[in-house]
């Protein structure tokens, strides 16, 4: 599953594609690839995600969930944001 967040007008096909290839073989031992923009802050909403690791984080009534929560127990690869690909429109 990719995720990718509306406000980040930046993130192209390579940068998507990057997110997949981090994830890609059987024997990666990571849950999900997401962006870390140059601050060193993940952004969850421009990453790419294992189906099955996602639905077993849900728990069975994920009424009022953050993403956050969601994601906590996921091991995530980082992936480094190439120039201003991290970049949202609705930062100053």
């Amino acid at each position: 599953v990719v995720v990718l967040a509306v406000d980040m007008p930046r993130v192209t096909a390579g940068t998507v594609a990057r997110l997949r290839e981090a994830l890609a073989g059987g024997g990666s031992p990571y849950d999900g690839a997401v962006l870390v923009d140059a601050g060193g802050r993940r952004q969850p909403l421009c990453a790419a995600y294992r189906t099955g690791a996602l639905r077993a984080a849900a728990p069975a009534d994920p009424h009022g969930l953050s993403l956050r929560d969601l994601l906590s127990g996921l091991r995530l690869l980082e992936v480094p944001a190439r120039g201003d690909e991290a970049a949202d429109v609705d930062t100053w």
